[in-house]
């Protein structure tokens, strides 16, 4: 029983002993993820406490997992205080990072041990502190977390955190079978797989090894490799925002009302775009993140989710693939619940989950033009729209006519009509205009 595996049979602590697993100063997220055709399961937990969202115990959790032996199963090792985002991340508790099989491939444990031998040389040969302990995911793959007692995720923890990261990642160079994952590895929101679970590709344990039984201070941890974080960023920050914040207030007049719907479509179209841009579509690990943020898109978009689901169903089919109940699974939630996002969380979220340049979320809002200049440019447009209709059906009309002069027949009116798919109206129309094109042609018959 998953319990059972929870407390370490030893004297050092387990992994998720060290992480305070089960004893929550606000959200830790779980996910459990099963494709059986019989029984699939995509479900999210919350684990811990909150005033307004549902929460789940640990216990309760627990068996969820024991009833799920074939199940991918994961867990977030940051705390949050809401939804499991960077900008919601409540506590910071360890840095982590995902070495994962060249190709996602399912290594064999002789093969799985040569990683761990490989890692942890370069580990000595680089001087980085050594870890807290590692994960053996089953796959071959490997977790290093260095552990340390909750901090705050304070924006300048959060840069520091992320900068600790990159640098014990440049340290780790990869080898024939394993290499650095670097997004999962420096997002504070990932999850990774549940110490204690089992990998159902190859049915072997998600195994955890403690190395050092005492936490890091974080200071510590930021000192080895000399970062020093930035207090004042979250005030830099916040004076840059409200200068932003009067300059848009002074174009407002200028710039007029914000389209929501327009914003949304183009977030729609810039996944969409992406999606049929990729040979066999969106890869695993992508889908369900392309599904959920489409499915909000045309939300706001249609107006309906009945209309949005019928909708998504067709992009899932034309380059998502997800499995119906997958897609119904994932979006289960996302039917009932309204979202609202800052542009810099949509950007944060398309280009870490979907690799997607959001330069045009920020782009300035082109300045709207007064009544009169509209319907002066709707003037010019259609004049212009006009001149070329009618230099087209000129073109077309001449070409029959010549046609007609060439195998001998007389290009009347209604002959002409039907060589060219037009009225006989039209031909009338432009009557003079063949006459110049075509002096040649006897005009008695037009």
């Amino acid at each position: 029983m998953f319990l059972n595996n929870f407390k370490s049979d030893f004297e050092s602590p387990s992994l998720l002993e060290l992480l305070e697993f089960g004893n929550e100063s606000n959200l830790r997220y779980c996910f459990m993820k099963n494709n059986s055709e019989e029984s699939p399961v995509h479900k999210w937990y919350a684990i811990g406490r909150h005033e307004k969202k549902k929460t789940c115990s640990l216990e309760s959790f627990a068996a969820d997992v024991d009833d799920n032996p074939n199940s991918h199963i994961y867990f977030s090792p940051n705390e949050f205080f809401s939804w499991r985002n960077k900008k919601q991340t409540s506590f910071l508790q360890a840095n982590f990072i995902d070495i994962d099989t060249i190709g996602h491939e399912i290594l064999t444990k002789e093969q799985e041990e040569i990683i761990l031998n490989e890692v942890f040389e370069q580990i000595i040969e680089s001087g980085i502190p050594w870890p807290t302990g590692y994960v053996q995911t089953g796959s071959g793959g490997l977790h290093l977390y260095w552990v340390y007692d909750k901090i705050p995720a304070y924006k300048y923890n959060v840069e520091a955190w992320i900068e600790v990261t990159k640098n014990i990642c440049s340290n780790l160079k990869g080898g024939d079978l394993w290499k650095v994952d670097l997004d999962p590895s420096i997002d504070v929101s990932r999850v990774l797989r549940l110490p204690g679970s089992y990998h159902p590709k190859s049915g072997r344990k998600v195994e955890d090894h403690i190395i050092i039984s005492e936490k890091y201070a974080f200071s510590d941890l930021l000192n080895s490799f000399k970062v020093t974080p930035n207090s004042n960023v979250s005030y830099i920050v916040n004076k840059a925002n409200s200068k932003q914040k009067t300059t848009n207030s002074e174009q407002k007049a200028v710039i007029g009302k914000h389209n929501i719907k327009a914003w949304w479509f183009s977030i729609y179209l810039s996944i969409a775009n992406k999606g049929r841009s990729l040979k066999d579509g969106f890869k695993e690990g992508q889908r369900d993140y392309a599904a959920f943020m489409l499915f909000i898109a045309l939300k706001h978009i249609k107006g309906c989710p009945t209309q949005a689901f019928e909708v998504i169903s067709d992009l899932n089919d034309e380059f998502i693939h997800l499995s119906k109940e997958e897609l119904s699974s994932y979006l289960e939630t996302a039917k009932h619940t309204d979202y609202r996002y800052r542009k810099d969380t949509i950007a944060d979220y398309l280009e870490r989950n979907l690799a997607i340049d959001t330069a045009f979320l920020f782009q300035v809002n082109k300045v709207r033009l007064s009544p009169i200049e509209r319907k002066c440019n709707q003037s010019k447009g259609a004049i212009k729209a006009a001149m070329v209709k009618r230099e087209r059906s000129i073109t077309i009309i001449n070409a029959a006519v010549s046609n007609c002069r060439r195998k001998g027949i007389k290009p009347t009116q209604k002959l002409l009509a039907e060589l060219t798919n037009k009225s006989i109206r039209t031909i009338r129309r432009y009557k003079n205009d063949i006459i110049k094109t075509d002096a040649d042609i006897r005009l008695a018959s037009i």
